[in-house]
């Protein structure tokens, strides 16, 4: 990507193209290498490996560059329209995708999500979260949830922490420098 439009720049026509041909480009790559603009590791990881716990935050412009990926490698037309289109869902809408990991297959039940910026703090209105985590090797499993918070209020030009907290008492947090990311 080149040059930062901020992660919830107003999308023009300009914006919408250049999301699609990074997904057209990126249509190949592994998940992990398109996600890695729009992905930040939990703060205290120690190293950041594909078993770390990682936060994707799915701007406007990854939304559309993931359609455009998607039909690119399902070999269907892609258009400015359809980009703009899929954005109705997301009006004021900040997602998150969280890649967690815990010692029971039931790890993730009770998360609490909430954004902070500066002294604001905003409890997600919506959260799916797993029944059961994933077993990916021995005792450890692999949970994907996803967070959606409300906008309003936020500087959308300025840093955020994800947090999220497990039933557990144990505390994760995901710093997102929202001007840096288109």
């Amino acid at each position: 990507m080149q040059g930062s439009a901020g992660a919830v720049a107003n999308i023009t026509n300009d914006t919408v193209a250049k999301a699609q041909q990074y997904g057209i480009v990126y249509a190949k790559k592994s998940t992990q290498d398109f996600l890695k603009p729009w992905t930040t590791y939990e703060e205290e990881a120690v190293s950041l490996t594909e078993h770390a716990e990682r936060a994707y935050i799915y701007t406007p412009y990854l939304l559309i560059a993931s359609d455009a990926r998607e039909k690119q490698n399902g070999k269907k037309p892609i258009s400015l329209a359809d980009g703009k289109g899929l954005l109705k869902d997301y009006e004021k809408t900040m997602t998150f995708q969280v890649i967690l990991y815990g010692k029971k297959a039931d790890f993730a039940q009770g998360l609490n999500a909430t954004i902070t910026q500066g002294k604001a703090v905003k409890k997600a209105y919506q959260m799916i979260v797993p029944d059961k985590a994933e077993a990916v090797s021995d005792g450890q499993y692999c949970a994907q949830c996803y967070f959606y918070f409300d906008e309003e209020d936020l500087a959308l030009n300025q840093s955020i922490v994800l947090n999220i907290a497990k039933k557990d008492g144990t505390k994760k947090k995901f710093n997102f420098a929202l001007a840096q990311i288109d």
